[in-house]
């Protein structure tokens, strides 16, 4: 839950290594922050960029994500609530670049990155 300064407490940054994600999270962090909850495809760079993120009294937790699951977000909120309780603030940061050329060509392709990139 917020605190009495309306300042985040748990923070959940969906695309938990994407530099952009990481730099709102850091600019949004304060003294009363106690959790940030990095969402990622790939946990061992997610563990690194918790590893930047870690000091006295902050708990990072990195955590299973993917974007393109739509089935899966209604569970995957729930047990992030269900660990960490209140959600104060979602930053939602996923996306893939994806290869221009390529997906000019493959409309399979371009299908799916939309499919992640507007999710």
């Amino acid at each position: 839950m917020d605190n009495a300064l309306g300042e985040p407490q748990t923070i959940l940054l969906l695309g938990g290594t994407s530099d952009i994600g990481l730099a709102i999270v850091r600019e949004l962090l304060s003294p009363s922050a106690r959790t940030v909850v990095l969402a990622c495809r790939d946990r061992a760079k997610g563990e690194q960029a918790a590893a930047g993120l870690r000091h006295d009294g902050l708990t990072v937790d990195v955590v299973q994500f993917d974007g393109a699951a739509t089935d899966t977000h209604e569970a995957f909120v729930r047990d992030v609530a269900d660990r960490h309780g209140d959600i104060d603030l979602a930053i939602v940061a996923f996306a893939q670049l994806g290869d221009g050329e390529a997906t000019s060509k493959d409309t399979e392709g371009a299908a799916a990155l939309a499919h992640v990139n507007f999710t």
